[in-house]
C-alpha cells in the first residue's frame, strides 16, 4: 500500500509508481464532483472530447493487437 493512494496497490517500475486507480469519482463529495466537471467543460473537455478519445484507443488497442499477431505468425513460420 502507498501513502498517497491508500487501498491500492502500488506495481514500481523502476522505483517510480506505475499505478494509481484513485478516488471513486462517484464517491466524491458532490461539490467537487461538480468543481471537476466544470474544470473540464473550461479545458474544453467535453464527453464528445471523450468518446473520440475512446475510439482513438480502441482503433490503436487494435492495431497494436494486429500488428502482435503478424510478428507472431512471423516468428512461428520462421521456427517452423
Amino acid at each position: 500500500m502507498a501513502g498517497n493512494c491508500p487501498g491500492v496497490l502500488i506495481i514500481r517500475a523502476s522505483s517510480r509508481m506505475a499505478w494509481c486507480r484513485g478516488p471513486v469519482f462517484d464517491e466524491l463529495d458532490t461539490t467537487l464532483q461538480q468543481a471537476f466537471l466544470d474544470y473540464l467543460e473550461e479545458r474544453g473537455v467535453t464527453a464528445e472530447l471523450a468518446e473520440y478519445l475512446l475510439e482513438l484507443v480502441h482503433d490503436k488497442l487494435e492495431v497494436e493487437y494486429m500488428s502482435w499477431l503478424e510478428r507472431m505468425q512471423n516468428f512461428i513460420t520462421k521456427r517452423s
